[in-house]
């Protein structure tokens, strides 16, 4: 059988050096992952001790990074069966991350071009049509 953990239980390991998190119905251990997270550490920290189930799925991981969050599980998160208490602890929920912005970037029409593109081909048919004409009347 798996341990249960409450939210006191996480919120007491919230630094580097021991680093739990809440995902969904699970609790992990993330201390050792720490130094390989591409996004950095500071992202962990952030929520460290806390339920990390929204800022996880926000960003949007890959099915490699739900696979390998199974390896850091330490038990099951025990969910607070009562309202809590005024001062009972809760794991807090930290703030989201903003999900970066998407660019488009257009090109800037170019003032010798048409719509239809013919530019482009006749140009170089005019200068040999000038180029035979000359050719031919300065023989």
């Amino acid at each position: 059988m798996s341990k249960e953990y409450t939210a006191e239980d996480v919120r007491a390991h919230n630094k580097s050096g021991d680093t739990w998190v809440v995902y969904g119905d699970k609790v992990l251990d993330l201390t050792k992952f720490m130094q390989e997270h591409p996004g950095g550490e500071e992202v962990l920290l952030e929520v460290a001790g806390g339920d990390a189930t929204t800022n996880f799925d926000d960003v949007g991981h890959s099915e490699d990074a739900k696979t390998l969050m199974k390896k850091y599980i330490v038990g099951n998160y025990k969910k607070p069966t009562a309202a809590p208490k005024s001062g009972a602890p809760t794991v807090p929920k930290p703030a989201t991350v903003p999900k970066p912005a998407t660019v488009t970037v257009k090109k800037a029409p170019t003032p010798a071009a048409d719509a239809s593109g013919y530019n482009t081909i006749l140009f170089p048919i005019i200068v040999l049509i000038v180029a035979a004409i000359a050719y031919f009347y300065s023989r």
